[in-house]
């Protein structure tokens, strides 16, 4: 998940791993964008592919926390634990559709042609994005069901407030949910190599940092529709539909 900033684990799979040194950390963001109570500990060895980490530091939540929904209407299924950005971020990942994969390599870079610096701010991971012709810092975050606007990105586009309609929509991410009850519509989106027409963003009233301007959300919904490689702090997206 690249809208969580560390490795994270439910307290019950905490427990079962023996993760070591948990105490309680104060708040993180979730991927709403509200304060989430943690706790941090140290996970003795993590392997993700061929490749050993060793010791990790991991975030310890509650169950709850990891509640995910699943997209094509099944049952509720609970994620143990999440892959954040501390780890990602040491690799090249892709994420492709197309063959339904995702790949970790070694980084390698990313040609600054085809591609777009991405920006670490609060623990999240935010990428350029052109709406309607206005440029927006959108947060990379798999873990989100549905893109969207927060209210400052929604006062930057043409039109501003007039622009958002009555609506009803249920978003998920890691750390819970919340219902849009604004939404903009058809709407030009275009993120590195991708542009997306017709598109449609609910408005979301969240935390948008202190740092550095959160003007909305790139969220499952959009990046299931591209192949998107993050290597050495940069970001390509590229349509596959």
């Amino acid at each position: 998940d690249t809208g969580t900033s560390m490795t994270t684990l439910s307290r019950g799979l905490a427990e079962e791993l023996r993760v070591r040194g948990i105490r309680r950390a104060g708040a993180a963001i979730d991927g709403t964008g509200r304060a989430l109570p943690v706790e941090v500990g140290l996970l003795d060895r993590f392997v993700v592919g061929d490749v050993d980490l060793g010791a990790v530091p991991v975030l310890v939540v509650e169950e709850d926390a990891l509640r995910l929904r699943d997209l094509y209407g099944g049952p509720e299924r609970v994620s143990r634990g999440v892959l954040g950005l501390d780890l990602v971020a040491a690799f090249r990942m892709t994420l492709d559709p197309e063959r339904s994969s995702v790949v970790f390599e070694l980084p390698r870079g990313l040609p600054a042609g085809e591609s777009v610096q991405c920006v670490r701010a609060e623990g999240r991971c935010l990428i350029p994005v052109v709406v309607e012709g206005v440029r927006l810092w959108f947060v990379l975050d798999t873990g989100a069901s549905h893109s969207s606007l927060t209210i400052s990105g929604m006062q930057a586009l043409p039109g501003g407030e007039a622009r958002a309609v009555p609506a009803y929509r249920r978003i998920r991410t890691v750390g819970g949910g919340l219902v849009a009850v604004r939404e903009v519509r058809e709407l030009v989106l275009r993120a590195s190599e991708a542009r997306f027409r017709s598109v449609t963003l609910p408005v979301v009233a969240r935390d948008e940092g202190s740092v550095f301007p959160v003007h909305g959300v790139l969220g499952v919904d959009l990046l299931s529709g591209c192949r998107v490689t993050l290597d050495r702090g940069r970001a390509r997206l590229e349509a596959v539909r």
